[in-house]
């Protein structure tokens, strides 16, 4: 196998893992939940298209992607003012929707190497088709989702391992009340989502502690480009939350001019800083919280 033809499946397996998000988010019936696993689905389409762009010759159906997205997030709302008498027709929509974006990219790629003159087997359909298996039962789901939370750590940051979380609880959503796995089921998944939660809120912290850095580049540019000034703005701490400007003209007088208006608190306050050091460099530094 070629690298092409491996970096081909790895995407497609990517993308289907957005749709699982999805078809997870129309399951989940905690609302935070399916907000959180949405806004994830987005941020993963958003990385798949950049991948993309590298690799111009694999073709991913993008559209029938954030279709998908869009059919959860209408679960949502159906939800919110119908109940979830229609939650079972849109969960079974957005299973079609998920087969055939997966079949159509398998074989536009297989279809696409081909036509580069790149050796592949083209399958026929009639080899995809399988047999229906049996339908699992209750055991056998909450058997199939400890075996994927014990084959990864439930804290590790990487993609792989989160992967194997959104997977355990969607299998976890098909054990339903009456069932007597049903108590243990949803033990284990209000631990999933509280691991969930976790792994967004530790995302969110490192996409934060970027845009402080960003900010302070953005800021220091300010200083040259409009007030025409030497200075130097660097962020330091845990997740870059200390904002340090120095500045060799700083003195009572430029700092009030400074913080008078209160915007630059403000602004400071809403990126999340929890620290600010004015200093010129030699005698005099003011600090404090914004």
């Amino acid at each position: 196998m070629t690298e092409l033809e491996k970096k081909s499946r790895e995407i497609l397996k990517y993308a289907e893992g957005i749709n699982e998000l999805s078809r997870g988010a129309i399951l989940s019936n905690d609302n935070e939940i399916k907000k959180i696993k949405l806004d994830i689905a987005r941020q993963r389409l958003s990385k798949l298209k950049e991948i993309l762009i590298e690799y111009p010759s694999i073709k991913i159906n993008i559209g029938e992607i954030e279709s998908n997205i869009n059919e959860a997030k209408l679960g949502m709302s159906v939800e919110n003012f119908g109940g979830t008498k229609n939650k079972k027709t849109i969960y079974l929509s957005s299973i079609i929707i998920t087969i055939i974006v997966s079949i159509g990219s398998y074989f536009f790629i297989q279809y696409h190497w081909a036509a580069n003159d790149v050796r592949v087997e083209i399958k026929k359909p009639k080899e995809l088709m399988t047999t229906p298996e049996p339908k699992p039962t209750p055991a056998e789901l909450l058997t199939n989702a400890k075996k994927l939370l014990n084959e990864k750590p439930k804290y590790a940051p990487d993609d792989n391992s989160e992967s194997y979380l959104w997977q355990a609880a969607s299998i976890l959503e098909f054990i339903k009340e009456g069932d007597k796995e049903y108590p243990e089921a949803q033990t284990l998944l209000k631990q999933i989502h509280a691991w969930q939660k976790n792994i967004l809120e530790r995302e969110t912290e490192i996409s934060m502690a970027i845009a402080r850095k960003d900010y302070a580049k953005e800021l220091e540019f300010i200083f040259l480009d409009k007030l025409h000034t030497d200075t130097t703005v660097t962020v330091s701490g845990k997740n870059n939350t200390i904002i340090k400007i120095k500045w060799i003209l700083w003195s009572k007088v430029t700092v009030y001019e400074f913080f008078k208006d209160g915007k630059i608190m403000n602004t400071w306050r809403s990126m999340g800083f929890k620290k600010y050091v004015l200093t010129d460099g030699y005698r005099w530094t003011w600090a404090g919280n914004p």
